[in-house]
């Protein structure tokens, strides 16, 4: 029996993608998919952020599997995904993610 369940969205057993992730436009997303271990705490800002080249911002539209701030989750292994706009087509073959400061 699998942990994940499929009940209105989809598992390849390694994570489960909840059906409205599912229904997001696919056309220009970029998709970071992540793993942190166990040992380490994690948690993601609503602002977080990429940053090309040119200082172009593009902002995160979703987050799964990851806590959001204040919230902090340690001490088991976590697999995440992060959507964010989609990137420029031309000039932006790097980025940096940034997590803005709160407060």
């Amino acid at each position: 029996m699998s942990n994940y369940s499929t009940e209105g969205g989809h598992s390849n057993k390694k994570i489960f993608y909840p059906k409205h992730l599912l229904e997001l436009p696919r056309e220009q997303q970029t998709v970071i998919y992540g793993f942190a271990p166990g040992r380490q705490k994690i948690r993601i800002r609503p602002e977080t952020h990429l940053c090309c080249p040119d200082g172009t911002r593009i902002p995160m539209l979703f987050h799964f599997g990851i806590p959001a701030y204040p919230h902090l989750k340690e001490g088991v292994d976590q697999t995440f995904v992060l959507i964010f706009e989609g990137l420029p087509k031309e000039d932006c073959e790097t980025f940096i993610l940034r997590e803005a400061p709160v407060g």
